[in-house]
């Protein structure tokens, strides 16, 4: 009884600068190294962490607040000329 680690679907990631490796053995077998991977909706890399993922993130929303702006800007512009009126 109790859990049982996968070795087929684990891998090993070194996160940080440089170059290195690492070598990690279970039940005799070494596992697999990755330098990216999806996590939770989320892009890890080994380099730059999760710097590049949201810098992403930010640009998709900054593009939606600008589209959404004109539209907001809009709608004030015909709520204010139906209230002067």
């Amino acid at each position: 009884m109790g859990m049982k680690i996968n070795v087929a679907k684990t891998e090993t990631q070194l996160l940080g600068y440089g170059s290195g490796s690492l070598s990690i053995k279970l039940e005799g077998q070494d596992l697999k190294h990755t330098d990216e991977f999806v996590y939770l909706g989320g892009v890890m890399n080994s380099v730059e962490g999760t710097e590049a993922d949201v810098k992403q993130r930010i640009g998709i929303a900054r593009e939606i607040f600008q589209m959404l702006s004109k539209i907001w800007t809009e709608v004030f512009k015909q709520g204010s000329e139906t209230r002067s009126v």
